[in-house]
């Protein structure tokens, strides 16, 4: 029995495939860009992450301005000075902290400070964050 011996034929033009070389540097590149895109993710996720506690201890900072607006008389501002709150919002501890002058910037007024800060993990290092607002109120018609 004669057997048929095939001889490789080059491909006709425009008709001619990728070498196996070709294929391995193709999937190197790819799978370097993906790897490239998972970090990006990765770090863009931490970010919305921090960007959405700081939202958080915004709020809390506005409730707790609010709260000194509409619970407290001008003459009990005092009393307030270095007052602590900690709030407990999805498993994170918030403190806000009141700083109270008095006769600031006028003898009339009261300079309010409140920061409020939270632990933030960055990385395998834990850092306090903060953020912090002053308003000024001043004896009116209004206030006792």
């Amino acid at each position: 029995m004669r057997q048929r011996i095939r001889r490789h034929r080059p491909a006709p033009v425009g008709r001619a495939g990728f070498t196996m070389l070709e294929v391995m540097i193709a999937a190197i590149l790819l799978l370097l860009m993906f790897f490239g895109l998972a970090r990006v993710h990765g770090a863009a996720r931490k970010q919305i992450v921090m960007e959405d506690h700081r939202r958080t201890a915004t709020a809390v900072l506005a409730n707790q301005l609010e709260a000194v607006r509409r619970d407290t008389t001008y003459d009990s501002l005092a009393s307030l000075n270095n007052q602590t709150t900690t709030y407990t919002l999805d498993g994170l501890t918030y403190t806000a902290r009141n700083t109270i002058t008095t006769g600031a910037p006028e003898t009339q007024a009261t300079t309010i400070l409140v920061a409020v800060s939270w632990p933030e993990l960055i990385g395998a290092t834990a850092l306090t964050r903060s953020v912090s607002a002053t308003t000024i109120l001043a004896r009116g018609l209004t206030w006792n």
